[in-house]
């Protein structure tokens, strides 16, 4: 799946390899793609700005500090603004 800045993804599947991924980062969390995909693979990272804290980093002054980090992409599924709000509350 191709993302683009802005996106709205969900984290799904991490319980396959959890010795991969940030601890902090679980199945269900909702974040925002901070850049394009274009040219990435499915096992490459791409930076996402998390709603939540997860005492991550800013990948590279592009997010949030502590809310970012560069997830693989076959973790993320694409999702609606509207389902993200409704995470958020």
């Amino acid at each position: 799946m191709r993302f683009k800045k802005g996106d709205w993804v969900i984290v799904t599947n991490l319980n396959e390899r959890r010795d991969y991924i940030f601890p902090r980062i679980k199945d269900g969390m909702v974040g925002k793609i901070l850049e394009d995909s274009e040219g990435l693979s499915e096992g490459m990272g791409i930076g996402v700005e998390f709603i939540d804290f997860i005492d991550g980093h800013e990948c590279r002054g592009n997010g949030k500090n502590g809310y970012c980090w560069y997830t693989q992409i076959k973790y993320l599924k694409k999702i609606t603004e509207k389902e993200a709000v409704l995470y958020a509350l």
